[in-house]
C-alpha cells in the first residue's frame, strides 16, 4: 500500500492532524530489507544499505505509476503483511 498523507490541522496547538488518502493497493514483489521499517532501518543498518533501499523503493514507486509526481517517502514499515509506505507532496 502506499498512502499519502497531508496534513489538515492541528489539535491542541501541539500534535498535528492528518488525512490518510491511499494512492496504490496492489501487490507487488518487494525486498525483505524494506519489511523492517525507516526506523529499524537506520537503527540496525545505518548508511551500509542506503541505495539499495532507495532504488528499490523508486522502484516500487515507478511500477505504481506514481513516479512522476512530486512525492517524498516519509515512513515505509510491514503491517500484517503488507508493507506500508507513507508519502507526501512536496509542493
Amino acid at each position: 500500500m502506499i498512502i499519502e498523507r497531508n496534513q489538515i490541522g492541528r489539535r491542541l496547538y501541539l500534535f498535528k492532524k492528518y488525512a490518510h488518502k491511499p494512492l496504490f493497493i496492489g501487490t507487488l514483489p518487494v525486498l525483505s530489507i524494506l519489511l523492517f521499517g525507516l526506523w529499524s532501518y537506520m537503527f540496525y543498518f545505518g548508511d551500509r544499505y542506503n541505495s539499495v533501499v532507495q532504488n528499490e523503493i523508486l522502484n516500487l514507486l515507478s511500477r505504481a505509476k506514481i513516479d512522476d509526481m512530486a512525492y517524498q517517502v516519509v515512513d515505509f514499515f510491514e503491517k500484517k503483511g503488507q508493507l506500508m509506505i507513507y508519502v507526501i507532496n512536496r509542493h
